[in-house]
């Protein structure tokens, strides 16, 4: 198929406007893996597992990938409705020692109106410096 030279502007309008989607649409996920960590606290033999959420830069960003304004209070209560609706749970919690491995998921309750695509995860980390 030859492509007319009247149609090249077209053609690029049309592969601008397919850029601009596919790039915009990139910015509207969020991993929640890159907001939790895991803390261990206690003795060896004995600790025990927290989860962490960095609530603030997952509030943030929750308002740039939706575009929202945490100042207005309707769009605030939006931001807050996301991260209310994130759980994070570790296993194993209890009874850890130096050297075991702990597993963090992370689960997002869904949503139909949801203008951001929330990724859920897992990540481990291994049980350091309980004295």
């Amino acid at each position: 198929m030859i492509i007319q030279k009247k149609m090249y502007p077209l053609l690029a309008l049309v592969t601008l406007g397919v850029l601009v989607l596919v790039l915009s649409g990139c910015s509207r996920k969020i991993n929640l893996t890159d907001y939790v960590d895991i803390e261990t606290i206690g003795v060896d033999g004995r600790g025990i597992a927290r989860t962490v959420i960095d609530e603030e830069k997952l509030a943030r960003d929750i308002a740039k990938a939706g575009k929202l304004n945490p100042a207005d209070e309707e769009e605030a209560k939006i931001i807050e409705d996301y991260v209310s609706r994130i759980r994070c749970e570790a296993a194993p919690q209890k009874d850890l020692k130096n050297g075991d491995l702990v597993a963090l998921s992370t689960k997002f309750t869904n949503s139909n109106n949801d203008l951001i695509q929330i990724v859920e995860g897992e990540i481990q980390k291994k049980v350091e410096n309980l004295p």
